[in-house]
């Protein structure tokens, strides 16, 4: 209904590893993930009502925290055909909203699971990274600048942890490939290729990568697979690989969804080896979720990020300066040294 084909990949992909999530309870109705992507789903649906309805609604209309008013915004640009280096931050900033209504909502009625649980503990890493993730997007160009700068100084050490440790390709030849047999012939090309091989992990952290990870649109594979009849994977090839997708042959099984990143890292922090693979210089407060950048910035809880210099970067994409002054996030940059440039010209850092 929206006609915003691909924008939503990365819902589909909580959605998916939620449902999948033994340690989240399979989302069971009730649990937290339910409650949590409920919020996140309402405050999509409200944003899109408003955002038909012209912002003319009823007394009593849920805004959700701002976060509909946000999802409104972001429908806006779509229709008006801005280009994805603007559509890309009035997505992040919707979804932190989204995010942080359907978190603070759910903790009112139900509670987040206590640290030292699994579950808590996923919880708290899942959010922590997810507010990163939207944080870097929430930035112009923020992917591809923040990969380029933080894959250039640590793309070796992150080769060097995927060499490392032998769960680590046999979770990505599991979860990328989906076949014990090929996480077999993966890690086996591991633990043959010596140092061959952080120099071509090395290669995935790129600016290009960064365009692609921070994009929800994203996918690992493409969209046009279906089952046959005998349940088996095929190619659709009348399909161009562009969405919306041509319907599988009469007669033939439902289109398998693909996953993109997101749910790769969901399951990677579930598993155990996203960690393992962050460097030390990007920490996680596993009491709050609170993640530590490279450079100094913490992203808190809330998804607000706070400089070194005490600058603030909201979710609703306000910048509030030491000084008390508010500048729209719009315009802000990362810098290769690890400031900001922000709206007025200043640098944060």
């Amino acid at each position: 209904r929206a006609n915003t084909p691909n924008w939503f990949h990365n819902i589909q992909d909580i959605i998916a590893f939620f449902d999948e999530s033994p340690t989240l309870d399979h989302m069971a109705r009730g649990s937290w993930a339910s409650w949590a992507d409920a919020g996140v789903l309402e405050a999509m649906q409200n944003g899109r009502v408003l955002h038909e309805t012209g912002g003319h609604v009823s007394p009593g209309f849920n805004h959700c925290g701002g976060a509909a008013d946000a999802w409104q915004r972001f429908f806006e640009g779509k229709d008006k055909g801005l280009d994805k280096q603007k559509l890309l931050p009035l997505w992040a900033l919707a979804e932190q909203l989204g995010v942080d209504y359907g978190v603070s909502t759910t903790d009112r009625l139900i509670g987040t699971p206590p640290v030292g649980t699994a579950e808590g503990d996923l919880i708290r890493q899942f959010t922590g990274y997810g507010n990163m993730y939207r944080f870097i997007a929430r930035i112009e160009n923020g992917g591809v600048d923040f990969v380029g700068r933080y894959g250039g100084k640590h793309s070796y050490i992150i080769g060097a942890g995927v060499m490392a440790g032998a769960t680590v390709p046999l979770w990505l030849g599991e979860y990328l490939v989906g076949n014990e047999e090929a996480a077999k012939l993966l890690l086996t090309t591991v633990m043959e290729s010596g140092g061959s091989l952080a120099q071509e992990v090395s290669t995935w952290f790129t600016p290009e990568l960064g365009a692609w990870f921070f994009d929800p649109r994203s996918l690992v594979l493409p969209l046009d697979i279906y089952t046959d009849s005998a349940g088996a994977p095929q190619r659709n090839t009348s399909s161009t690989l562009t969405p919306p997708l041509v319907p599988p042959p009469p007669g033939t099984g439902d289109i398998i969804m693909t996953h993109g990143p997101t749910y790769y890292m969901a399951k990677g922090v579930e598993a155990g080896v996203i960690q393992s693979l962050v460097p030390p210089d990007i920490r996680l407060d596993p009491l709050t979720g609170a993640i530590t950048l490279d450079n100094g910035t913490i992203v808190l809880s809330t998804g607000v990020a706070v400089l070194l210099d005490g600058t603030r970067m909201l979710p609703d994409g306000v910048v509030v300066k030491p000084d008390g002054t508010l500048l729209l996030l719009d315009g802000t940059t990362f810098t290769s040294d690890g400031s900001y440039h922000i709206k007025d010209g200043t640098v944060a850092r």
